[in-house]
């Protein structure tokens, strides 16, 4: 603890609590592999009305998240866990806390550590045990080592560090494939006349999209929620099944063309050959290593040119 503030050390790493403990789970840590999830006795998801308000967002990314946790909140239910879904909370602590989730007789409860460090502050000042995992290849700590005495950050060398430690398109001597590290010199084609890439998978909306909708109109009218844009229809994955659906769709129909035309702008094209995963990639939804060896494994079937192959690794 810091003896001037009362706060929580968040470098230190905590030791999972035993079984039975409530796990909160935040909309960027939707992912089957959270750490929070092992041997946890009920589990707990908070819509914040407070995060809502504080920025103004598109509608549709607001739709999308709270979507997203709320079908892999179902998801875990139809699995027998014990769920429990708290709405139009001003905050993640304050919900717990006034829910009486957190205090000496309440069983631990525990959270992935959350991206942001304001966040995660907060849920350690309440009494959240926080664990160490998360949705990207390489944790900030490790990041840090990398970065530390470097007179200039360039993501160019980290992104070879990345390939060299998972053996990402290397060749039998650990070399890049084909030679070249970046292939970027050649994946700036402009668009050919009459370039038309196949249209992207869609998702089918369901009851709860439904419902989303409908609490988000009712947030702007009763909660003052301010956003812009329209969320009609959902068109990014909302649970792992869709975003497995996006992956494969990519890596059949858009990859090819994705290296030489990654930079290309059409009129009335807003996905080009893009592969639609960022969104899944944010929540949890998708391992980015498994987007990465699709990619490898279309290469090395001899589906797509490597420059396309490498091009997705760095995007």
């Amino acid at each position: 603890m810091s003896s001037s503030e009362g706060r929580m050390d968040l470098s230190e790493t905590q030791a999972a609590p035993a079984a039975g403990h409530t796990a909160v789970v935040l909309a960027n840590q939707l992912s089957p592999e959270n750490p929070a999830l092992a041997g946890a006795g009920r589990v707990v998801f908070v819509e914040s009305l407070g995060a809502m308000r504080g920025r103004r967002y598109h509608r549709a990314r607001l739709h999308v998240v709270l979507s997203a946790m709320r079908h892999r909140a179902a998801e875990l239910r139809s699995e027998g866990h014990e769920v429990i879904e708290i709405r139009e909370a001003q905050s993640v602590s304050s919900a717990l806390i006034d829910g009486g989730w957190l205090g000496p007789t309440a069983a631990p409860v525990v959270c992935q550590r959350p991206e942001s460090r304001r966040v995660a502050e907060s849920l350690a000042d309440a009494g959240v045990h926080l664990l160490d995992g998360g949705t990207f290849v390489a944790d900030a700590d490790e990041f840090a080592a990398w970065a530390a005495g470097r007179k200039r950050i360039t993501m160019e060398f980290f992104y070879r560090r990345m390939r060299t430690e998972h053996n990402l398109l290397l060749d039998s001597a650990g070399d890049p494939e084909g030679g070249k590290w970046n292939l970027d010199s050649e994946n700036r084609r402009p668009p050919k006349e009459g370039l038309s890439p196949p249209q992207p998978w869609l998702p089918t909306e369901d009851a709860i999209d439904a419902e989303v909708r409908s609490d988000l109109n009712r947030f702007e009218a009763e909660h003052g929620i301010s956003m812009w844009g329209s969320g009609e229809p959902r068109e990014f994955a909302a649970t792992a099944s869709e975003a497995k659906a996006v992956l494969d769709d990519f890596i059949a129909n858009r990859l090819a063309g994705f290296g030489p035309w990654q930079d290309a702008m059409v009129p009335g094209e807003d996905t080009m050959f893009h592969a639609r995963i960022s969104v899944p990639l944010n929540l949890g939804l998708l391992d980015p290593l498994e987007a990465c060896h699709a990619a490898e494994a279309a290469y090395r079937a001899g589906a797509v040119p490597l420059q396309s192959a490498e091009g997705s690794l760095g995007k």
